[in-house]
């Protein structure tokens, strides 16, 4: 291809294959880049109810289908925080509850 042949009028007057080669090889006839997204909708993203901004969670929602409707309850208890002491460190209702709903802090049965 020849890219200075119809420059003046590349973005109508080239075909696609052109305008890829000539920008591909000669840094002429690129399509501008899209702004970047207004905002990363995985940061933050396990705590979206309460850290997002009400602009993120819209945007978020309308591109890609997070942060929409209400967020779920937070757990009653992290069963991660002091699970390596959990025999001793934990509560019973602690156990109890990490048991039942994750499967973390059971009791063995004898």
């Amino acid at each position: 291809y020849d890219c200075n042949a119809g420059f003046a009028n590349w973005q109508a007057g080239w075909s696609l294959p052109k305008k890829q080669f000539c920008c591909h090889k000669m840094g002429r006839g690129c399509e501008p880049l899209p702004p970047p997204d207004p905002f990363n909708c995985a940061v933050d993203w396990l705590s979206w109810g309460t850290s997002w901004t009400p602009a993120k969670k819209a945007w978020c929602c309308a591109h890609h289908h997070k942060g929409c409707g209400t967020p779920p309850p937070t757990p009653m208890y992290d069963c991660n925080a002091g699970f390596a002491n959990w025999k001793a460190g934990w509560s019973a209702e602690k156990k109890a509850w990490c048991c039942k709903h994750r499967g973390r802090g059971c009791q063995a049965s004898t």
